[in-house]
């Protein structure tokens, strides 16, 4: 795995999305204009042990992210199982911010999004992004519903599979 210097190389649905498709985001899959808020608000303690780094490409003016092992245990992992914790510690890579990226890019509006309906799932132990900024999002953002998983921290499908599993189904059947 790489790290990926610019956000719509990054999105893993980009282009992907069927006409009368239906997009799901969960809080690490943020919106862009939201995601450079979080990180650029963020407390400076609240980062922990993270580091921020130049990309080694001299070409790309993008700073790197890398979580360091008491942030993913303390902020990301935090009610996942010590094995996947562990799992996530050796699969971490330095990442972006994508903040000169997000800067000039679009906001996402109704008109960009066309017809794909969108659903927010909000998850009530998320340490890195915290309940006042996910609410912030959802109020900012045309979602046509938010759910919220009870118990579940920023990975979600780590920490609850079932629940989050459960509710993207529910979403599915529903709205597609």
């Amino acid at each position: 795995m790489e790290a990926t210097p610019r956000w719509f190389e990054h999105s893993s649905c980009h282009g992907k999305v069927p006409r009368k498709g239906l997009c799901c985001y969960l809080p690490h899959r943020l919106y862009a204009e939201y995601r450079t808020q979080a990180f650029l608000c963020y407390r400076a303690e609240g980062w922990l042990d993270t580091q921020f780094l130049p990309y080694e490409d001299e070409n790309v003016p993008n700073q790197t992210i890398l979580f360091g092992p008491n942030m993913l245990s303390s902020k990301l992992y935090q009610l996942c199982s010590i094995e996947d914790l562990e799992l996530g510690k050796i699969l971490t890579r330095p990442g972006s911010l994508f903040v000169n990226d997000l800067q000039n890019s679009n906001e996402f509006t109704k008109e960009i999004y066309g017809i794909v309906k969108r659903v927010f799932v909000l998850c009530d132990e998320d340490k890195l992004m915290k309940d006042d900024f996910q609410k912030w999002m959802i109020d900012n953002s045309p979602a046509v519903e938010t759910k919220e998983l009870k118990g579940v921290d920023h990975m979600a499908m780590l920490s609850d599979p079932k629940q989050l599993s459960v509710c993207l189904l529910d979403i599915a059947l529903r709205l597609a």
